[in-house]
């Protein structure tokens, strides 16, 4: 792949050492987004092929939130490696190559380990790759180079899982062979990952790694919550920001498991009809609308575009509410709209995850705020882990979407309120 050829390649002037790691970043994400896209749908092919248990499904379908809190972990771990490659090929034979052995069982209780692996050591290759990022790639371009990044992951996600989608209507059996083809793809992607070398390595990382290491282990494992509860004492906005993000996540982490129960149970949709939806229809428009939503944001005040994002997403429960009330003899297509619409507010709550840290550290460094976020995904993730466990068995899709939507209303009216407190002028002109 010649990056240079591309003009807006020539306009951000590129240094040789830029357009190799880009390569190396581009293949990887490319892989990544086929295996996304590859077990998209093991939630219903737990519950549709494998007959799987509701306790099971809950505990598949929030597993990766959970495993986030591995992240700051991982983290720490490797910012005191100057040579990582190790590391993440480890972590890409083990935890990818688990997933072969998965695809021998027809009992979830027995894939379930193996997906486990797989989701453990996930974010590993996750954190090397933005070690390369950041170490490589000018701040200044960072950004722009990245969405190209997600562009191509997104693509070759919702490709994915269009194609497992349909081939696993022409027989469920199929599971096992993309299982394979996951844990092939998500080698690949380690390997890549592991030949992009950091060409400048960060002093200060390695510096704050090697003091954290001389700590001990137990203290490191501590480490993570002591500076949460510091960061969230010192900076009382972004913790108001992350109780009101938090309040979101419940909402989405307890649709979850429900949504595959409402789909294969209550609607009996197709694995196609699913793979369209949750695939091309989300996927397919967070690709073409985030650059309008990247817009958005960059106009706005970050918590006023959240409340405003939490507002639009809350049509997609209220429309799975009326697809199970109206019982239409389609109801892919109501489905299908709902996802649509849902595309569009997901869009700029992607942006405002992965952006919003930004916006409270201001000239601070960021990665306290982000390690911040990550970890409260994964204490929600195990949270509603727990607790839904125990709902998907006494309560109805239905009374979850409910729950959902109740939770994202609430999710922006108190950013809003947060924003109009805090973050407007004496005269009433917002403020930033």
């Amino acid at each position: 792949m010649d990056i240079g050829r591309y003009r807006w390649a020539g306009e951000l002037n590129l240094s040789a050492e830029e357009r190799k790691t880009f390569r190396f970043i581009l293949a990887a994400a490319s892989f990544t987004g086929l295996v996304e896209g590859l077990i998209l749908l093991m939630p219903e092919v737990a519950r549709n092929t494998l007959a799987a248990d509701k306790t099971y499904i809950s505990i598949l379908t929030l597993m990766g939130a959970t495993t986030q809190l591995l992240a700051t972990y991982w983290s720490d771990y490797l910012d005191g490696l100057p040579d990582k490659s190790r590391t993440v090929l480890l972590a890409g034979f083990f935890g990818r190559y688990g997933l072969v052995f998965g695809a021998l069982f027809s009992r979830i209780e027995y894939i379930l380990p193996f997906y486990l692996l797989f989701v453990m050591t996930t974010p590993a290759v996750l954190a090397a790759q933005h070690s390369v990022v950041q170490a490589n790639f000018r701040a200044a371009i960072r950004g722009k180079l990245y969405s190209y990044v997600v562009r191509i992951q997104m693509f070759f996600s919702l490709s994915a899982a269009v194609v497992a989608g349909f081939w696993l209507d022409a027989n469920p059996q199929n599971y096992r062979w993309i299982l394979m083809l996951a844990a092939l793809g998500g080698f690949f992607e380690a390997f890549i990952l592991s030949r992009a070398t950091i060409a400048h390595p960060l002093p200060e990382v390695y510096a704050r790694a090697q003091a954290m290491g001389d700590r001990g282990a137990v203290r490191r494992l501590i480490r993570p919550w002591r500076l949460l509860g510091r960061l969230f004492r010192e900076d009382r906005q972004f913790f108001l920001f992350e109780v009101n993000f938090f309040i979101y996540g419940l909402g989405f982490m307890v649709m979850l498991p429900f949504l595959t129960l409402f789909f294969v149970n209550d609607l009996k949709l197709a694995y196609s009809q699913i793979s369209l939806a949750k695939g091309a229809i989300l996927q397919g428009a967070v690709i073409l609308l985030a650059p309008w939503m990247g817009r958005l944001f960059d106009r706005q005040n970050p918590i006023l575009y959240t409340s405003y994002v939490c507002l639009m997403i809350a049509v997609f429960p209220a429309m799975l509410v009326a697809t199970a009330l109206a019982q239409p003899a389609h109801p892919e297509w109501m489905i299908y709209i709902a996802y649509g619409l849902f595309s569009v507010g997901w869009t700029g709550l992607i942006i405002a995850w992965n952006l919003g840290a930004m916006f409270f550290a201001k000239s601070r460094d960021v990665s306290r705020y982000t390690g911040a976020h990550v970890t409260m995904v994964g204490l929600r993730g195990l949270l509603v882990l727990f607790v839904s466990a125990w709902l998907i068995n006494v309560i109805t899709p239905v009374t979850a979407f409910a729950v959902c939507l109740a939770c994202w209303l609430l999710a922006s009216l108190m950013l809003f309120l947060q924003w109009h407190r805090f973050y407007t002028k004496p005269l009433g002109e917002p403020g930033r």
